[in-house]
């Protein structure tokens, strides 16, 4: 059995959380605590030892992240709670950091268990870090989640995405390539004000990394990597367009 500990100030909510938990998942977790506060939470996690954390970043006396601070090197899994109002939901996107919104679905609830059952990783205290500086200062990294690992890449060493069926490709300045285990349309939609576009289905390029736009029915681009990627006829205007702005 995998140990959860919730971590939550709020005790009614902790409740429901734990009779969902139960109910759901009786023959795989179980839950060995409920605590409200950062200095309990630092506690369980020495005395418990959880595989799983559901952490609330607002506690009575402090914050998640103090907790995950003084608890780096133990091996054990994140699952955030939040509101919208409280962070930016794509800086969690950015780290690869799991959360959960208030008030939990059940539905969103077994679904994000299913990927910690499955993967069955710990987190990076680099993820945490990569957060915090994401709702500080804007997107200039990213943590990309592999099969095997997670990669943090600066947005700018990025050429392109190319999809492979459910998974991304992703082409670096430095010539390395990393298989994502996202799609290209989150990746497009997390890069979605910066200097990204999707010119393809296939493909969604850092405009600034264009060599040449060659003319024809849709076009295509040629890449530093010497690759010439198809530019689609319905991309082809919003595309130019995008060039044209970026070299304002």
């Amino acid at each position: 059995m995998l140990k959860v500990l919730i971590i939550e100030d709020n005790a009614t909510g902790a409740a429901l959380l734990n009779d969902k938990i139960e109910k759901n998942f009786l023959d795989k977790l179980t839950v060995v605590g409920i605590v409200g506060t950062v200095s309990e939470a630092i506690r369980s996690i020495e005395t418990q030892k959880p595989d799983l954390l559901f952490l609330d970043i607002h506690l009575l006396d402090g914050d998640g992240f103090e907790v995950l601070e003084q608890t780096q090197g133990k091996q054990y899994d994140v699952i955030f709670t939040t509101a919208y109002q409280e962070y930016s939901l794509k800086a969690f996107d950015y780290s690869a950091l799991h959360y959960l919104l208030k008030p939990i679905e059940e539905r969103e609830l077994i679904n994000a268990i299913h990927r910690f059952l499955e993967k069955k990783t710990s987190l990076s205290y680099d993820q945490v870090q990569l957060f915090k500086q994401q709702i500080q200062s804007g997107v200039q990294k990213i943590a990309i989640s592999s099969m095997t690992e997670i990669v943090f890449v600066l947005v700018d060493d990025i050429m392109y995405f190319e999809a492979d069926q459910n998974y991304s490709k992703i082409y670096l300045k430095d010539g390395k390539m990393i298989v994502s285990t996202k799609s290209l349309a989150f990746y497009e939609d997390l890069l979605l004000e910066t200097a990204f576009y999707r010119i393809h289905g296939k493909y969604l390029i850092n405009t600034n990394c264009v060599i040449k736009y060659i003319k024809g029915k849709g076009g295509s681009v040629l890449m530093p990597n010497k690759m010439e990627l198809p530019v689609s006829v319905r991309k082809k205007q919003g595309f130019i367009h995008q060039m044209l702005k970026s070299n304002a």
